[in-house]
């Protein structure tokens, strides 16, 4: 039995439906590019989430969870499966609304020193990386397509 054969739905009699798994890895597949920057991204969070407690009061469960999502959907990168590269475009594109939102405010009511001057870099890279997944995202979502085929 082939691992495979679990993803890819058995064609159903007198359905012209198309499976959303493909065959082989598409032409502009930047899906390891992503993998590595979420997976980059959750390890800043997860390194910083001790030191930055403080700065982050109620978002500290939030950013567990927030990293545990990320390793998640990180390990489902897949480049047979478009849905999988749609949803990493999603939630890169929330990451990025996100963690830029998050650095405009921390620039703007926080003191920038010390620690501060850190968090606030910290958080501004982390909406960098996540706009790069983004941008990889958008193009191996974009090289799925069919008219790329």
């Amino acid at each position: 039995m082939d691992i495979n054969e679990n993803f890819s739905p058995a064609p159903q009699s007198g359905s012209d439906e198309k499976s959303q798994i493909r065959d082989e890895t598409p032409r502009h597949y930047y899906g390891d590019v992503t993998r590595r920057l979420f997976v980059a991204g959750g390890i800043i969070v997860l390194v910083g989430m001790p030191f930055f407690a403080d700065y982050l009061k109620q978002m500290v469960a939030l950013s567990a969870f927030g990293v545990i999502a990320i390793a998640l959907i990180a390990g489902f990168v897949n480049p047979r499966s478009r849905n999988v590269q749609i949803l990493l475009l999603l939630v890169s594109a929330a990451a990025v609304l996100f963690f830029e939102s998050y650095a405009a405010y921390v620039y703007s009511t926080m003191p920038l020193a010390g620690r501060g001057l850190l968090f606030a870099g910290a958080t501004q890279l982390l909406a960098i990386i996540f706009f790069l997944a983004l941008y990889f995202g958008a193009k191996t979502v974009r090289g799925m397509s069919p008219r790329a085929r």
